[in-house]
């Protein structure tokens, strides 16, 4: 995967960038079990400080990313019964003035409410973008309209829709992965997987009907 940042179309920015990831509070980074933005914000912080950036990645205790300088929240709530909205209210409070004095030329938010924004708003200098792991919350990210646009990632064209519907233009990054962990496979298997969580939103059932038409087996997990 490679990862460029531009300043104007066409124009790369050149040499070591100072950059910024902010994780949620719910799960360390990487995730010791379950945890998709968290293993997604590993892999972002792991292949750029291999490719030689300075990055800081604010997080849970217990989290640590190879080559990173790590600033925590606190302990890992790791439970999703609780008030999102609060805890990462909390979380940002606690690292905003690191933050917002320590001169990062991009701040990429991986959380669910953007408050990497209420930091913008308070120093409109700070370069920001934000990619959203899932749908908007629109109680919240509906609430007022931003003083700035949003640069807003979506991480599928199907999303990109959803986000446009809501009046939040985007543009697409598909997440990236560790080809150390995932190596390419001429031979095939014989069967199918789905891996997730078993919801409506994450389309088991689309699975399930691709295996009865294609005659494969289906393993769900």
């Amino acid at each position: 995967v490679t990862i460029s940042f531009t300043q104007r179309a066409g124009e790369p920015i050149q040499g070591r960038l100072k950059v910024a990831l902010l994780s949620t509070p719910f799960l360390t980074v990487p995730p010791k079990n379950y945890g998709g933005l968290e293993r997604i914000c590993y892999d972002i912080a792991y292949c750029m400080a291999k490719e030689g950036h300075a990055v800081t990645v604010f997080c849970p205790n217990g989290s640590h990313v190879e080559g990173c300088e790590m600033v925590y929240f606190g302990e890992p709530i790791n439970s999703t019964q609780c008030n999102w909205l609060e805890e990462e209210k909390k979380a940002i409070n606690i690292v905003a003035d690191r933050i917002m004095s320590n001169g990062y030329d991009i701040l990429h938010g991986h959380n669910w409410f953007g408050f990497e924004y209420a930091l913008k708003v308070k120093k409109p200098e700070l370069k920001v973008c934000h990619t959203h792991h899932g749908g908007l919350n629109m109680d919240w990210w509906g609430k007022t309209k931003p003083p700035f646009s949003l640069n807003m990632i979506a991480i599928s064209k199907w999303m990109q829709n959803v986000y446009q519907s809501q009046g939040f233009t985007s543009r697409v990054v598909y997440n990236g992965i560790s080809l150390e962990e995932y190596s390419f496979k001429a031979e095939k298997g014989d069967r199918l997987l789905f891996v997730g969580r078993l919801d409506s939103f994450k389309r088991p059932h689309i699975a399930i009907e691709v295996a009865k038409k294609t005659g494969l087996g289906l393993d769900i997990a």
